[in-house]
């Protein structure tokens, strides 16, 4: 049977006893044990190291093709935007280029195309053509979304909601006359489709 310690001997066994056991026994083995470490990380960093030189020519490719796909997407920079046209200037005639098969054949000779016959039909669930005029009198400071040309297109977004019919076909006008940003104009065409 063993015998009762009393309170005293339970505290000197484990705040002064025990911590000097370990204190010895770590002093003994701690050779031992920085070489089990010492083998299990160099060896665990021997194997991601040989896995990273095999892998990073992959992850080059595909970063290449990611940067490669986003700048595909990136349209090229257009024309400086300028001011809506004045009423007291007409937008510039397009010079007509004679055809030179129509001038030295008779009318009845020259080959009709298709495409001459019948107008181009847009295709299904694209925006309807806008009038000339309401796209050339939408300008930033005419719609109602303020600052609207310093606004990314996640910004214009989520202004759009709160417009009315006659404000989002400016927003669209505008935007397909100037930036052409596919986001705003399919956002303007869900909100005027659910409106109707």
């Amino acid at each position: 049977m063993t015998e009762e310690r009393s309170p005293l001997e339970m505290a000197l066994d484990l705040f002064v006893f025990a911590p000097v056991g370990m204190l010895l026994t770590l002093t003994e083995d701690l050779p031992k044990l920085v070489e089990k470490g010492r083998g299990r990380i160099e060896s665990q960093l021997g194997m991601a190291r040989m896995m990273g030189e095999m892998a990073a020519p992959q992850l080059q490719t595909e970063a290449t093709k990611l940067v490669k796909g986003l700048l595909d997407r990136v349209p090229a920079p257009g024309p400086p935007l300028a001011g809506p046209p004045s009423a007291a200037s007409p937008p510039a005639a397009r010079p007509s280029v004679p055809d030179p098969v129509a001038e030295t054949k008779p009318a009845s000779q020259v080959p009709r195309t298709a495409a001459a016959e019948t107008p181009a039909e847009p295709p299904a669930g694209s925006p309807v053509p806008r009038p000339a005029a309401s796209v050339a009198s939408a300008s930033p400071t005419s719609l109602a979304i303020p600052g609207y040309d310093s606004l990314s297109a996640m910004q214009v977004v989520s202004r759009l909601a709160g417009l009315s019919r006659s404000e989002l076909e400016a927003v669209r006008s505008y935007e397909e006359a100037h930036r052409h940003r596919k986001t705003i104009m399919n956002r303007a065409e869900q909100l005027l489709a659910e409106a109707s």
